[in-house]
């Protein structure tokens, strides 16, 4: 149903285990890939494992190679551990997550989603020399910082074009 979901920080880190481990033979979750993507690593979501044992999750899963890290459940490491793709915001903080100091931890389950090429680091913004609205040759009227009154004339050109009712208020 769902082709891939995107997964944001410790709070969804979960998300992929149940789907994984629990629900993996339902047909809703069956063909779908999860991209979880780490902003913060010294947010991980640690909990004791009352908690763990609160999941329903599989006792297989309390381990090294699950969702535990130093006999806590870590809803970041799940994240990683179970998800198909993992992101962090930059390529800088994806090779950092794979070092003593910037993996909290977490370094060598980061060095083994290199290995099998499942982590990217995505610069987070935009690339301004890609999407410069005064250079850019697909929109009506170019504009800058300086004259940004002529962007509306770009939203009514784009508004013609995919026959939406044009308002200036919008």
């Amino acid at each position: 149903l769902f082709p891939y979901t995107t997964l944001f920080r410790s709070q969804t880190g979960l998300l992929p285990a149940y789907a994984k481990l629990i629900y993996g033979e339902d047909g809703f979750f069956a063909n779908t890939k999860f991209v979880y993507t780490v902003r913060n690593l010294a947010e991980q979501g640690i909990f004791d494992k009352e908690v763990f044992d609160a999941t329903g999750l599989p006792k297989t899963a309390w381990s090294e190679d699950g969702v535990m890290s130093n006999n806590k459940l870590n809803c970041t490491k799940a994240g990683i551990r179970y998800a198909d793709v993992v992101t962090l915001t930059s390529p800088f903080s994806a090779e950092a997550s794979r070092t003593k100091e910037g993996g909290h931890g977490l370094q060598a389950i980061f060095e083994a989603r290199k290995k099998k090429k499942t982590l990217f680091g995505v610069l987070c913004g935009i690339d301004y020399d890609t999407w410069d609205p005064s250079k850019d040759k697909h929109i009506t009227k170019k504009y800058n910082a300086l004259a940004s009154s002529d962007k509306i004339d770009n939203k009514r050109a784009h508004c013609s074009q995919f026959g939406f009712p044009f308002a200036a208020e919008v």
